[in-house]
């Protein structure tokens, strides 16, 4: 899979990001339940290719809902390998925290119909080096994403710099122009999809992996 042509104007500086969320948002939608558990599986494929997932003990991971990719598929894929993983409960006023999950019974329904951990999971903060997928509906080749408009990445990345943030996302949310971005927009180290690994760096792409 790869981006299709949104049907909005994405030239100058005037893109409105609630219709760029709109146009992105239905794109997506169009996947068929095949198209996107067969990317969500390439997805998979490309993260174990990551050298910060070898290397790490615990995964933060996000819960797809609506059309994202079925990440509770990489969730059992870790788990089974050994893995901790921890994700996101949200707290209001942008703020949210990891928390880690022993299986996926742990996580109950949260904020904005999204599952999140359960009262009694651990606290969990991320190291130096530490791995975050992050969601996001479109990704720029600065490293930039435009996400749902809560901020919650945007924040958390504030408070924990050191982490290594990857972009989790089907192949059709890599776009091929800029995204409009302010000073507090958080920017990713690379994405991931089912076509590969990209890497930004200082705003830049700097390296690009791409499956045969």
């Amino acid at each position: 899979m790869r981006a299709r042509d949104f049907s909005i104007d994405v030239q100058g500086d005037n893109v409105d990001k609630k219709e760029l969320r709109r146009a992105a948002a239905a794109s997506r939608d169009a996947l068929s339940e095949e198209e996107r558990m067969d990317a969500t599986e390439g997805i998979l494929w490309s993260l174990l290719m990551l050298p910060e997932y070898e290397r790490a003990e615990t995964v933060f991971l996000y819960d797809g809902f609506g059309s994202e990719p079925y990440t509770r598929m990489w969730a059992r894929y870790f788990l089974q390998k050994g893995k901790q993983i921890v994700y996101p409960r949200t707290a209001g006023s942008g703020i949210m925290d990891f928390y880690q999950v022993a299986s996926m019974d742990d996580l109950v329904s949260g904020r904005f119909g999204i599952q999140e951990p359960d009262v009694h999971c651990p606290l969990v903060t991320p190291q130096k080096g530490d791995l975050i997928l992050t969601p996001g509906l479109l990704f720029d080749a600065t490293g930039h994403r435009l996400g749902y408009g809560g901020g919650f990445y945007d924040r958390y990345k504030e408070r924990f710099p050191e982490a290594v943030y990857i972009g989790a996302a089907f192949d059709i949310s890599r776009i091929d122009f800029l995204l409009p971005a302010e000073p507090w927009d958080m920017t990713l180290d690379g994405l991931v999809t089912e076509a590969g690994i990209w890497r930004f760096t200082n705003n830049e792409l700097s390296t690009e992996r791409e499956q045969s």
